[in-house]
């Protein structure tokens, strides 16, 4: 699917690195491993998955299946290739959607840019704004706020006038580039004719289309289902997932506290990683310390219909497990419980 949505892109025009792909049944040999140095140079090269059910607006795969960056030499291509195919047949995948059938999946195998800054946009917003865009960015590679360990800066694009406004203290990217972004995104969007989510870098002085699928689906929950608050706010970040909840607080700094986690808590974390996603089927909201709309709590908060508030910086030492809260995931904002029962309301599950 990334490599099919690609190639219409590229023949549409767009500037898309040079990229090949091999299905999940092509036999990888020698003269393979030639035909895509033919094709793409000496590197470094990434190789990416690109399964027919990824990149779907109600199920995006984020991070379910492997990545390998910065491939250089024919043995480490071959490695590459065989581990991004093989991880369509992890357990990961399995937790995440068991109506998904598990096997080899295919491959993309892409020319790496050296980027001087790279990131995420949304040509609508991720909550369907139908008239801004939101640009997300890191200096260099975007893989780091992609995978959760950078939150970026944000900016906000209205299609009207492109006007480019920072909701970051500190930026690097100009708001000429932020709007150039938007503009490319929003034109991806117009092509397929549904709202995007693309991944892009800037190296030297060029903008480059890396990636494109639906952004992920939303459905939020209610404020009435979920009680109140008492007003005062404990954390504060970027709303990543609309919906209002309440619950009791789990906070879990690595993977192996997540078997503590139970059914309707607040999961709170430094971040979240694709062996977590799991857990997403089973508490009410997330809470993280490092993210941005892009990360992999934000995305796959929204395709469980979950609240997420992400990039809090201090979400896990203001947060304790045991505190009784409730979650903003429009505002960005995680609120004290007042007293009162905790009503968790009704959400969809994935899979």
């Amino acid at each position: 699917m990334k490599a099919e949505r690609l190639a219409v892109l590229r023949d549409a025009g767009f500037a898309v690195p040079r990229f090949v792909a091999l299905s999940a049944g092509d036999e990888l040999t020698a003269s393979t491993i030639a035909w895509i140095r033919d094709e793409l140079g000496d590197g470094p090269l990434a190789v990416r998955s690109s399964g027919i059910e990824e990149d779907l607006a109600d199920a995006s795969f984020a991070g379910m299946y492997d990545t390998v960056l910065d491939v250089i030499g024919d043995e480490a291509l071959a490695t590459a290739i065989e581990s991004v195919r093989g991880s369509g047949s992890g357990e990961r995948v399995r937790a995440y959607r068991s109506d998904v059938a598990v096997g080899p999946i295919g491959v993309m195998v892409q020319q790496m840019l050296r980027c001087d800054f790279g990131g995420v946009a949304f040509s609508h917003g991720p909550a369907g704004d139908a008239e801004t865009a939101t640009v997300v960015a890191v200096a260099g590679s975007p893989e780091p706020l992609v995978a959760g360990r950078a939150s970026g800066e944000s900016w906000r694009i209205r299609h009207q006038g492109w006007a480019a406004a920072s909701e970051t203290d500190e930026v690097e990217l100009s708001a000429g580039l932020a709007a150039e972004v938007a503009r490319l995104a929003v034109s991806v969007a117009e092509h397929f004719g549904e709202a995007q989510e693309i991944e892009w870098g800037y190296e030297s002085g060029r903008l480059w289309l890396l990636q494109a699928r639906p952004i992920t689906a939303v459905d939020g929950t209610d404020l009435e289902a979920c009680g109140g608050s008492d007003g005062e706010v404990l954390a504060t970040g970027t709303a990543a997932s609309p919906g209002v909840v309440s619950g009791t607080v789990r906070v879990v700094m690595n993977v192996d506290d997540l078997s503590a986690v139970l059914a309707g808590e607040i999961l709170v974390a430094p971040t979240t990683e694709p062996s977590w996603t799991p857990v997403f089927g089973i508490v009410a909201a997330v809470v993280t310390d490092v993210g941005s709309l892009a990360a992999h709590a934000a995305v796959v908060a929204r395709e469980f219909g979950i609240p997420a508030v992400v990039g809090t910086v201090d979400g896990t030492t203001r947060l304790r497990t045991g505190d009784r809260v409730t979650v903003d995931g429009a505002a960005g904002e995680v609120y004290r419980l007042s007293d009162g029962p905790l009503r968790p309301p009704p959400r969809r599950a994935s899979g």
